[in-house]
């Protein structure tokens, strides 16, 4: 067996190989066991560490979606304003609720996924959130374009609807049952008369297209107008037109003067107003003002 000598304070001492195994073997158990303990210390520092960072980041996150949570929340009551508006205006017009297309658009209640934090189980709703907004978007584009068609629709209908007394003078004549002026019989008068001086001015109470100017038997000499969405007026015992078949004009517009040709009891002017062919009482198209009895 081999065998080596040491020297300690002057004196050989012989040892062998395993005795010097054992002599040095608790102090590599020694560094080692400190090598471990300082490995475990310095991975505590590092993961305590790495967790306090991930705490703040967490926490921070937290925060910005708690913000942007309250956000959505703030934008979601401005869009219930809107939808609000939106059916004033549509009821106004007479134009179908949307509240069924948007039920059937954006289904129902959120119900969170099964996630593993409270962070996760966040993100998840406002993903839903935000998810839902952006059909409720698309949704409420549709519908304010066709409140926009709508809304130019209805002005140009109003645009064309009989609503101005088409000249100035006194109604002499209303419409309905009364006794004809020559006969004295009972007949029906499907306008107004408006009596003023020869030469008075009359003008287009709607917007419109000439489509007939000539004699009318009784009523003299005419002027029809086709102001669309089933209304046409009539202008009648004028003196003479300053329009032609066929030309557009604006409300308030001059068409004719006043006189009395055709059977008539003096300078006046017969007014009718036809929706869909049948005659309808011009004064419930005149605005009040206009009006001289």
């Amino acid at each position: 067996m081999q065998k080596w000598t040491v020297i300690i304070s002057r004196k050989n001492i012989t040892l062998s190989k395993w005795q010097i195994y054992l002599i040095f073997l608790p102090f590599i158990f020694l560094l080692g066991y400190s090598g471990w303990s300082s490995g475990n210390i310095i991975n505590t520092i590092i993961n305590n560490t790495n967790s306090a960072l991930l705490s703040r980041q967490k926490s921070r996150f937290m925060k910005e979606i708690l913000q942007i949570d309250r956000m959505l929340q703030s934008l979601e009551r401005r869009y219930s304003k809107i939808i609000f508006h939106d059916e004033i205006l549509r009821l106004g017009l007479d134009i179908p609720s949307q509240d069924e297309v948007r039920m059937l658009g954006t289904g129902g209640r959120y119900f969170p996924d099964e996630s593993n934090t409270v962070l996760d189980r966040k993100v998840v709703l406002l993903r839903k959130k935000l998810d839902k907004m952006k059909i409720e978007q698309r949704i409420e584009e549709r519908s304010l374009s066709d409140l926009e068609f709508n809304l130019l629709r209805s002005r140009d209908e109003l645009e064309h609807t009989p609503s101005i007394m088409p000249t100035w003078g006194r109604i002499t004549s209303g419409f309905g049952w009364r006794g004809d002026p020559f006969t004295g019989k009972r007949t029906f008068h499907n306008g107004i008369d408006v009596a003023n001086k020869t030469g008075t001015p009359i003008v287009a109470a709607a917007s419109g297209e000439v489509v007939y100017i000539g004699r009318m038997g009784r009523l003299g000499l005419c002027v029809k107008i086709n102001h669309g969405y089933g209304y046409k007026s009539l202008y009648g015992h004028i003196k003479n037109s300053t329009v032609k078949v066929g030309e557009k004009v604006k409300r308030g517009n001059i068409i004719a003067y006043m006189g009395s040709s055709g059977r008539s009891t003096g300078t006046h002017l017969h007014y009718s107003i036809f929706k869909h062919g049948k005659a309808v009482n011009p004064r419930d198209h005149i605005m009040l003002g206009n009006i001289i009895y």
